[in-house]
């Protein structure tokens, strides 16, 4: 009995763990299932799974991998503190696989541009293509792009979207890509119709009013609109704020949204 606690006590002091190691079918079979949980976006359950190949296999290449997964798991679960708090640790961490690092930095990039926080997301994304790994380059250079336009960027934005079309003639990112490339301000977009005298009735109302305001065609899946837009602003946050401002003067609608 001495024996059996002395040496539990040398495997928790080597970092080591006393209890049953799996078998590499077993590795094999929790990878597995972790996997196919995780491609059918059951992320609660994919969790712990990869949460555990990286704890029973600390030294194992591909731990960092798992790691990943966690936080990409987090992520689609909502948690989005939780996984950019693992993602920083593997981005911070020296000694992580280098091509993982990468696909962390287009994660927390992304996690970042959803949220509104443009120039996080921006070092992020540029550190992922910069990284040398296996990201994918058509999904950083869109998003890059897309935060790149966010802080009035507009020259470096097109940039991206030029390299994008010129790397990638197949990827379904293009049509967004090429749409993107044609915007160089941001509006108010305050209203939508399918009739054209509709918006042009608004936009003179709104002018009338003393907010210049204008139609633009957009199309979308069940034909041509209308849109009424106001201002022409450099930035989103410019953009957003002017946003505000009008719908606290009652001028337009607090629903307007901002639209490039």
């Amino acid at each position: 009995m001495r024996i059996a606690i002395l040496l539990s006590a040398v495997l928790l002091a080597a970092g080591c763990s006393s209890a049953p190691v799996r078998t590499a079918d077993e590795w094999r079979r929790s990878e597995s299932a972790a996997d196919t949980a995780y491609l059918g976006d059951r992320f609660a359950e994919a969790r712990p799974l990869y949460a555990a190949l990286a704890t029973d296999h600390p030294t194992d290449a591909r731990r960092d991998h798992f790691r990943l997964r966690e936080a990409q798991c987090l992520a689609g679960m909502g948690r989005a503190v939780e996984a950019m708090s693992l993602l920083d640790a593997l981005r911070q961490d020296v000694e992580a696989d280098r091509v993982v690092v990468a696909r962390a930095n287009a994660v927390a990039g992304e996690i970042h541009r959803l949220a509104g926080r443009d120039e996080p997301a921006r070092a992020a994304l540029e550190k992922a293509l910069d990284g040398g790994g296996e990201v994918k380059r058509d999904a950083v250079l869109l998003s890059l792009a897309r935060v790149l336009q966010r802080l009035g960027k507009w020259t470096d934005a097109k940039g991206r979207l030029t390299t994008l079309l010129a790397e990638f003639p197949l990827s379904p990112l293009r049509p967004a890509a090429t749409e993107l490339l044609g915007f160089d301000h941001f509006s108010i977009q305050v209203g939508a119709f399918r009739a054209p005298t509709s918006a042009l009735e608004l936009a003179e109302k709104l002018t009338r009013s003393g907010v210049p305001a204008f139609s633009e065609t957009s199309g979308d899946d069940g034909g041509d609109l209308y849109c009424v837009r106001v201002g022409r602003y450099g930035t989103w946050p410019e953009a957003n704020q002017a946003k505000q401002d009008l719908a606290r003067r009652g001028k337009v609608a607090r629903d307007a949204f901002v639209v490039p």
